[in-house]
């Protein structure tokens, strides 16, 4: 069996390219900037707008990392070649994701600042001076939230490990993560919107880096597979399984280094999802237009209709109820109909009442619901109307209403 950390490998050697490329100083034989980059700044080839590359008045050159408000958080040394200053982009993108990497330092005008340090202790960064201490250690926040951005970037540009967000067939959102390779290395629980997706994958990012949140386990058949949970204990994503105990240790140990580097890519928008319609279930759309006919025709019940609506009708009384439990409901008042109208030619066969009732199942699907009601009182009839209304985003709302001839 392949073993999660032989899966990561491509991932962790395109990293290490990625690393090396950083530590390089050597010429690409394009010193010169455009013309009307001198003494400006120009961004860095192959970054995000974040860092900006340019050439100084004594004829070396620099970069800086710019924050969203377009103030300097960090600025290099000088380069003496513009391929050098763009391999410091490089190796701040790769160290500047761990704050361990930052060194926080009080100036002797009592001012405060930090370097960023690559792994040998070099230098390649430092920041703008602050006031306060708070404000500095603030900035270096900044510092790693805009590099690790500029990493999760580099992946999604080079093929290299990424979320992928999805809608399951029971019309939950789940995400897992996939390694350079394609191979899926972490899948995620379920959940009922797009938001708890999106809080699950920051969950993720966040726990994934800390090996004591992983949890090695032994399966029923013998095989491990681990678990990745929150502060609170919470399984907030699982491995896949493993012949041994070691391999699933090694896999940990991927992951742990994977999620630290920060390599790993946003997911890519989820589609727009429409809501379920009616009017896609051929055989409930059919038999609640029978139902029109069947309740007009009988003694007691006069009128049966229904209508998909956005919004709850006023003054309805609500409470919530599973899929299951609005299907009961429906069936109940499917029941009243047959009971009570032209049980004539117009009704409908057992098989046809069983396709309705099949489809309408599928078209509630595993949401939950709001189930409102109220009691509707005239000169010439009387009766109930029904609303129902899907608690997840793209669910569906359907009303029907039930009235007889007034007492």
């Amino acid at each position: 069996m392949k073993t999660l950390s032989t899966s990561l490998f491509s991932v962790a050697v395109l990293f290490s390219a990625a690393h090396l490329a950083g530590c390089a100083t050597e010429d690409d034989g394009d010193d010169e900037l455009d013309p009307a980059c001198e003494d400006a700044k120009c961004d860095a080839a192959g970054g995000t707008s974040a860092f900006e590359v340019w050439k100084g008045g004594d004829g070396k050159y620099y970069f800086h990392l710019v924050s969203d408000n377009g103030s300097i958080v960090l600025q290099s040394q000088a380069y003496t070649t513009k391929a050098s200053a763009k391999a410091g982009t490089n190796s701040v993108a790769s160290n500047g994701v761990e704050l361990e990497n930052y060194e926080l330092l009080e100036a002797r005008s009592g001012e405060w600042y930090f370097n960023l340090k690559a792994g040998n202790g070099a230098v390649i960064g430092t920041s703008e001076m602050y006031a306060r201490k708070y404000n500095a250690q603030r900035a270096i926040d900044t510092v790693v939230r805009l590099v690790s951005e500029e990493q999760r970037t580099r992946a999604a540009t080079t093929g290299g490990a990424k979320f992928r967000a999805f809608r399951g067939a029971d019309n939950q959102f789940y995400f897992h993560v996939k390694a350079g390779n394609g191979e899926i290395v972490l899948q995620s629980e379920g959940y009922v919107s797009p938001a708890g997706l999106t809080t699950g994958i920051a969950a993720v990012r966040a726990n994934g880096k800390l090996k004591t949140r992983y949890r090695v386990l032994v399966a029923a058949n013998g095989q491990y597979y681990f678990q990745l949970r929150a502060s609170n204990g919470a399984v907030v994503a699982r491995g896949e399984a493993y012949a041994n105990k070691a391999n699933a240790e090694r896999a940990v140990e991927s992951l742990v280094a994977l999620f630290k580097s920060e390599l790993v890519a946003d997911p890519e928008a989820l589609p727009a999802t429409p809501a379920r319609t009616v009017t896609a279930y051929a055989q409930l759309t059919q038999g609640l237009t029978a139902l029109g006919s069947i309740a007009a025709g009988g003694d007691t019940l006069q009128y049966f209709g229904y209508g998909e609506a956005p919004s709850m009708p006023s003054g309805m009384a609500c409470v919530t109820r599973s899929a299951a439990q609005v299907a009961t409901a429906f069936g109940s008042d499917l029941d009243t109909v047959m009971q009570d109208g032209d049980t004539g030619a117009a009704s409908l066969t057992a098989a046809q009442r069983t396709a309705m009732q099949t489809e309408f199942t599928q078209y509630l699907g595993s949401d939950s619901y709001n189930l409102c009601t109220t009691d509707l009182e005239g000169s010439a009839t009387a009766g109930q109307t029904v609303f129902i209304q899907s608690r997840t985003a793209q669910g569906p709302s359907l009303a029907w209403e039930l009235g007889w001839a007034a007492e």
